[in-house]
């Protein structure tokens, strides 16, 4: 409650707790920032609290989410990856990979991201997070109308979300994905497409300079610099 989280790694973190709380993390008023949230989830489900449920991440009350990856967070239960709850903000975060149950069809509810009551999220990508029947995208549910500058790969046509969305894909997004490089394509469509806000963080989750330029890029990393440093001495 009202705590931080910074500079972390939380990996292969599993939870069997009967209501379904997350293998990550559970945030009430607090920060986490700069922090890899990997191979996180969990295995139990419960008839109660359905709508508390998330697989990797829950923030609540005035939580902020702030310059995080989330990478290779499979669920075998009915989950959202992520729930932001009350006046919860995400900003700057990458989420990508990652599977939903095959229980959860079209990812209508249980969703890479879940936004309810009035929490959002700003300058958010989110990619190759599909469900385990077609293969399909699960994007953000609930009020998607607060998914704010952000980028997904998958169909929102007729889905609420703000008309400045971002639709593509995971290789036109990032710099490598194939290679796990989830660093904005120099080139692509996330770089100088976020809305800068305050306080912002000085750097990003790789400990570079988090604004070049005029306007903040998109996910947790800013795009490598265009051209070639030449150092004479």
């Amino acid at each position: 409650n009202g705590g931080t989280v910074s500079n972390c790694v939380i990996e292969a973190s599993t939870s069997s707790q009967s209501n379904a709380f997350p293998g990550g993390g559970y945030l009430h008023n607090g920060l986490v920032t700069h922090t890899v949230f990997r191979q996180c989830r969990t295995i139990a489900g419960s008839a109660s609290w359905e709508i508390d449920r998330s697989g990797v991440l829950h923030a609540k009350g005035d939580s902020r989410v702030e310059n995080c990856l989330f990478e290779d967070n499979p669920q075998t239960t009915t989950v959202a990856l992520i729930h932001l709850q009350g006046n919860s903000v995400m900003r700057n975060c990458t989420i990508v990979d990652g599977s939903l149950s095959k229980t959860n069809e079209y990812c209508s509810t249980w969703s890479a991201l879940r936004l309810s009551g009035s929490a959002r999220a700003e300058n958010v990508v989110i990619a190759g997070v599909t469900n385990t029947i077609d293969g399909a995208a699960c994007l953000p549910s609930g009020n998607v109308a607060n998914f704010i500058n952000g980028a997904v790969e998958g169909d929102i046509t007729d889905l609420g979300f703000p008309e400045n969305t971002i639709v593509g894909t995971a290789t036109e997004f990032f710099k490598n994905y194939a290679a796990k490089d989830y660093r904005p394509d120099e080139n692509g469509p996330l770089v100088g497409k976020g809305v800068n806000y305050s306080p912002m963080a000085a750097v990003d989750l790789a400990g570079v300079t988090r604004l070049v330029g005029s306007r903040i890029d998109i996910g947790c990393y800013e795009a490598p610099p265009f051209g070639t440093i030449l150092i004479v001495k």
